[in-house]
């Protein structure tokens, strides 16, 4: 039994921003980020950055942001016909306290570059039916290949989209975002999932384009900001519904018994050099502004009942993709089958600057 391409898009979905990425691990240490905790050598730092001031509104408050450490390699292999595995190179650790040279600003404002980035995972998948159980270790290692940067109108501030392809586990997802760097309307600008599409030899190709297109970011970022989203493909009958949030919660320390403080800034380790980015949080649909710990959902005719949850670290200074992701995904697939992934990724290297 093998992950199914519309599992695959799924997990593609929430791993980078739109996600994609991978690892996995249990219970390591008390910091609680709705996903799975933090590894041990995940510490708090120095306040967030923010930006130079252009509203009152806009401009966010500074708040304790996390040193991000790439995870460990894991123990385990996929069967080297699955293994989209890169090579390791050397990854020195950052010091707590140092600086990142370039500050995550409130929006994107400038499409990223083309390039390829490695990524250093940790991460598991399960997949269940009747008594028979496939389940197994990702590639350690893998690359992301950004491109197809298109800039959509002349204006300095007009939308933009760009494209990360990934192949991990004999799959290869491409995910498109829509970025919309500034609008009149609320709630208009940010971070959209405009398509996903997963190649696989052994089974059709599966593509999802939902309208209207899923929000992964809102700008201009705020801690606690959060919005509801949804769309279906109008071809396939699939749907995506989530909730998110800028932030996640954040031990209470010395303050026991008030409500978590929400932690709004990472500081990721990539191979010891620091990138500023934005926590992004997403679950299921709530009346309250934190997301359903239980996890969105993407249901259709080719995904019976699926539901994650994630977190990302948001680039924005880079053109606004995830240089960390941290997910998981549960529930029955099409064919019956019971899936359980979760994933860790972390990149290994800074990105180009716009």
């Amino acid at each position: 039994m093998k992950p199914s391409a519309c599992q695959n898009l799924l997990a593609a979905a929430l791993a980078a921003v739109a996600l994609v990425g991978s690892a996995c691990s249990g219970p390591r240490d008390p910091i609680e980020v709705g996903v799975r905790e933090f590894p041990t050598d995940v510490i708090f730092g120095a306040q967030g950055i923010s930006e130079a001031p252009q509203s009152p509104q806009q401009v966010a408050t500074p708040a304790p942001s996390l040193v991000i450490r790439a995870p460990a390699v894991p123990t385990g292999r996929l069967s080297p016909t699955q293994s989209t595995e890169v090579a390791a190179g050397p990854c020195p650790r950052a010091h707590p306290f140092d600086a990142p040279k370039h500050e995550a600003p409130n929006r994107a404002t400038v499409a990223p570059v083309p390039a390829s980035y490695r990524y250093r995972n940790q991460g598991t998948y399960e997949y269940r039916q009747g008594n028979t159980t496939n389940a197994g270790v990702l590639p350690a290692q893998s690359s992301r290949t950004l491109k197809d940067v298109q800039r959509l109108g002349t204006q300095a501030n007009a939308p933009y989209r760009f494209q990360i392809v990934e192949g991990l586990a004999g799959i290869t997802t491409t995910t498109t975002y829509h970025v919309t760097p500034e609008s009149n309307l609320p709630g208009e600008a940010g971070l959209f999932i405009a398509r996903i599409e997963t190649v696989d030899s052994n089974t059709p190709n599966e593509v999802f384009s939902p309208q209207p297109m899923i929000k992964i970011f809102e700008f201009p970022a705020l801690p606690n900001l959060n919005w509801k989203s949804s769309g279906a493909d109008p071809t396939t009958g699939a749907s995506m519904t989530i909730q998110g949030r800028i932030g996640i919660d954040s031990p209470d320390g010395e303050d026991v018994g008030d409500e978590p403080d929400i932690l709004t800034r990472a500081r990721v380790d990539a191979c010891g050099e620091v990138i500023d980015a934005w926590l992004v949080e997403i679950g299921g649909p709530s009346d309250t502004a934190k997301p359903d710990p239980a996890g969105g959902t993407l249901i259709g005719p080719g995904l019976k009942n699926l539901r994650y949850k994630a977190v990302y670290a948001i680039a924005t200074q880079f053109g606004a993709f995830s240089v960390y992701d941290n997910y998981q995904v549960t529930g029955t697939d099409s064919s019956g089958q019971t899936v359980k992934l979760v994933n860790e990724a972390t990149i290994s290297e800074v990105p180009r600057l716009p």
